[in-house]
């Protein structure tokens, strides 16, 4: 088998298994909480991972279910075909989203989950962010016959033109969303029977803002040499943190607590294994995630940085802050701001990767496009892109397919010829190079 059979990872370094144990600590708590919510039927909402307003739900005391997140972790437990079927059998097609299959399943299946049971929402807030999160949310609204609240944002106008607050539109989009924003309070105080508390949200948005503080921290400690964490294997724990515990005393902490683990680290000097830094962008594939990585880590490479990192977290990575002191206005700011550039992210990677200047700054010998089959919203640019990134930049890229959730599309010795074939290029790239 060569030298990629190595183990993903192998010897992983104190810092992280030490932040890893904390993650799996919250989210097993995160659990908890949702099964308690579930018996005593206490407020509920679906979110997305981008356009959710979650600090918002937070001053509501509403628990938070993250379907995507639910059904990636059936694929990480190996029993995400299992849900596809139960959904195909329904009727779903075959090229519909699995993150929708996997979901949509789990409520044929009495909320039943690798994790708990789930409960069922009370109301469900989506937006324009995937185009299918307003389907999505239909189905919702339909099998649970709980209220839909879709928060419609306007984005960039056009490629080359980032989204910024002198934009002569900032000021119109604002008060839309603001409006909005107005409109969903009144729907969570009918729902929940609580009055809107202003000081609350204020309160989840400093919580929010320390989160967002380490962050940015920790994403720009991976400029580091070597790396001190891999953007797809330990992403992955981040995102689930930022998105399940944001807006939280609990989430802030274990956001601080990485970050003064990941700066030790630095200091000593030391880091991962390391011969290759890459670029990872889409979407992980997690029915095969160790093998996919090992792929990767037994090349001693690493993913220093990935635009997944920005647009699953809703672009809440530190480059924009709350200002708790008005609260309602500083959220459709954010609302704007940060999903804005989650949308960059998604679409306009090219203009992202050269804006901040990611393969200077990360040192990148190599970008890995990931194609997910069941997800045009991230995979339908790939192909292009990767000849752009290639002609443009004169940077080694690698093009995979398979999927997020359906084991069903994951050849491992396709794969594997290709991930090999990519790093002896790189391999004498490097050699030619230094002579």
């Amino acid at each position: 088998m060569g030298e990629t059979t190595r183990t993903p990872q192998a010897k992983r370094p104190a810092h992280l298994k030490h932040v890893r144990s904390e993650a799996r600590r919250l989210m097993e708590l995160w659990f908890e909480r949702l099964n308690h919510a579930a018996e005593h039927q206490e407020p509920v909402a679906n979110v997305f991972v981008m356009g959710n307003c979650l600090e918002l739900l937070q001053a509501f005391d509403i628990h938070l279910v993250f379907p995507e997140i639910l059904s990636l972790q059936t694929a990480v437990k190996k029993v995400s075909l299992d849900y596809i079927n139960t959904a195909e059998g329904w009727g779903m097609s075959t090229d519909v989203c699995n993150y929708v299959k996997t979901d949509i399943a789990m409520s044929l299946m009495d909320m039943q989950h690798p994790g708990g049971r789930i409960p069922k929402p009370s109301l469900a807030v989506a937006s324009n962010i995937c185009l299918v999160f307003t389907k999505w949310a239909e189905i919702w609204e339909r099998i649970y016959d709980s209220p839909v609240f879709v928060l419609d944002i306007p984005m960039g106008r056009s490629h080359g033109r980032a989204f910024t607050c002198d934009n002569p539109s900032y000021a119109a989009d604002k008060a839309y969303v603001l409006g909005q924003l107005w409109e969903l309070v009144a729907l969570l105080e009918k729902v929940t029977g609580k009055p809107f508390d202003e000081q609350k949200l204020a309160e989840s948005m400093a919580h929010t803002n320390r989160a967002l503080k380490a962050w940015k921290q920790i994403l720009e400690l991976n400029k580091h040499t070597p790396a001190l964490f891999d953007a797809l294997a330990d992403g992955v724990v981040f995102l689930g943190m930022i998105n399940v515990w944001r807006g939280t005393q609990e989430g802030a902490d274990f956001m601080e607590l990485a970050l003064d683990a990941f700066e030790q680290e630095a200091h000593s000097g030391s880091g991962l294994q390391e011969k290759f830094r890459l670029l990872f962008h889409g979407v992980a594939c997690y029915p095969y995630l160790s093998r996919f990585q090992a792929m990767f880590h037994g090349w001693q490479s690493n993913f220093v940085m990935s635009p997944y990192l920005v647009f699953a977290c809703g672009g809440f990575t530190g480059q924009y802050l709350f200002d708790p002191a008005r609260p309602m206005e500083s959220l459709a700011e954010m609302t704007l701001q940060c999903n804005n550039l989650a949308h960059q992210t998604m679409y306009f990677t090219d203009e992202y990767i050269a804006q901040h200047q990611l393969l200077d700054e990360y040192h990148v010998d190599g970008i890995v496009f990931h194609a997910v089959k069941s997800c045009r919203t991230v995979s339908t640019s790939h192909a292009n892109m990767r000849e752009f990134m290639v002609n443009k930049y004169d940077i080694p890229c690698l093009y995979l397919e398979s999927d997020h959730v359906d084991p069903r599309y994951f050849s491992e010795a396709q794969i594997k010829n290709r991930v090999d074939a990519f790093f002896e290029a790189l391999t004498q790239r490097k050699f030619y190079t230094r002579s």
